[in-house]
């Protein structure tokens, strides 16, 4: 029943996770999604504030593009040394073509890190419109 936690998760901080490559594995309409009992429930985050991911860890992607809207609260992105992330939030398939849905707005997220991140080609897919209302600090 994690899909059904998952809107109570507040902070989610990861240390040296070296087996695992995906918070979210997506399924094959590359929608956020967990199964219980052959039920698929969409993943959501509206709690989250704080993400921190941090040495040795071998995740390729953070969250799929589609749990964005979501992530209301967060207020914090601390990714380092994640050597083999390539992208923050990700997408496989067609991106979704109403401009609406691509605009992307984290209303409390103060701060952005991003560091020691040797293999990361994009922060989303293009096309996406990420805005910060109350950045204040960014490194």
């Amino acid at each position: 029943m994690l899909a059904r936690n998952l809107p109570q998760l507040r902070f989610l901080h990861m240390v040296c996770c070296e087996e695992l490559e995906e918070i979210i594995e997506m399924d094959q309409n590359s929608i956020a999604s967990s199964s219980s009992q052959g039920h698929l429930y969409p993943v959501s985050f509206p709690s989250l504030e704080s993400d921190w991911i941090a040495r040795r860890s071998n995740l390729k992607g953070l969250f799929p593009i589609s749990v964005t809207h979501s992530l209301s609260n967060l207020k914090s992105l601390d990714i380092r040394g994640a050597c083999k992330l390539e992208h923050v939030f990700g997408y496989q398939g067609e991106l979704p073509a109403e401009d609406d849905e691509k605009r992307i707005v984290f209303l409390e997220l103060k701060r952005l890190e991003l560091s020691e991140l040797p293999n990361l080609k994009s922060f989303a897919p293009m096309g996406y419109n990420f805005q910060f209302p109350l950045w204040v600090v960014l490194k």
